[in-house]
């Protein structure tokens, strides 16, 4: 019981780890990027490149590649429509519309380094700084532990006190364990010395022709076999069998 109950702790702990780290910086990446298409009944996964600006004639297009279930050289052109006179304001030189900085951003075209940016999409380094919120390279970006505290900063301040409480939980099964195992191991020790003296008693009782008080002694060694574990009976296997023959002969006495 106390195996599963440290096992549990074990994988609670790893599960929230996994979920603050899938729910940090780079998971959008995926969604914005990568997305399913059907043909001829068979689903197929690409990855496409940004949407190019919205054309006079109403829509954007960019470029996908088939990756799964194999890696394909040929590209597509994924097609969307837009509104091109809301997408003139792209170049009006002000902020405003989804910009997330003077016409770059949002459905405009990506921004450069320090501009402003909310998401890793909005810059042309595709890392957009999770705190500072503008565009940076890849090297200024800050560690996972940092993203996942400004993130999330409950779950964040819980882990410090349920990481730290889980270990504590976790060492105290450990040794809870380890005690239950050395006194399970006296009691077993115990059990052995005493199926060896009422053995001894046994015998004694049949050879002196003590039958009944031989078959009451049976009946104690019985019980103390019922409490042994399979390592136990195992080690008292050969004799306990040898006193059972004797008991089988003075039962048919």
């Amino acid at each position: 019981m106390l195996r599963i109950a440290k096992w549990a702790v074990i994988f609670i702990l790893a599960f929230a780890l996994l979920y603050l780290i899938l729910s940090a910086e780079h998971r959008e990446f995926k969604e914005e990027f990568y997305f399913t298409v059907e043909i001829d009944e068979e689903e197929f996964i690409a990855v496409c490149t940004e949407w190019g600006l919205c054309t006079p004639e109403n829509y954007r297009e960019r470029k996908c590649y088939f990756v799964y279930p194999e890696l394909r050289s040929e590209f597509f052109i994924g097609r969307e429509q837009c509104d091109y006179q809301q997408s003139v304001h792209c170049f009006d030189s002000l902020k405003n519309y989804d910009e997330t900085d003077i016409d770059c951003g949002g459905s405009c075209r990506p921004c450069e380094l320090g501009r402003r940016c909310l998401r890793n999409p909005n810059c042309i380094s595709t890392y957009c700084h999770p705190i500072n919120e503008i565009c940076v390279e890849r090297k200024d970006m800050p560690n996972i532990i940092l993203i996942i505290f400004y993130r999330h900063p409950v779950l964040a301040s819980l882990s410090v006190i349920v990481i730290p409480a889980g270990i504590l939980i976790a060492f105290w099964i450990s040794r809870e364990s380890k005690r239950i195992k050395e006194e399970n191991k006296k009691t077993q020790a115990g059990l052995i010395s005493s199926f060896n003296y009422y053995s001894d008693v046994l015998r004694k009782d049949i050879k002196n022709g003590k039958i009944k008080k031989a078959r009451q002694v049976y009946f104690i060694i019985m019980e103390i076999m019922s409490k042994m574990d399979n390592a136990s009976f195992k080690a008292m296997s050969d004799e306990y069998h040898s006193i059972k023959k004797l008991y089988r002969e003075i039962k048919n006495s």
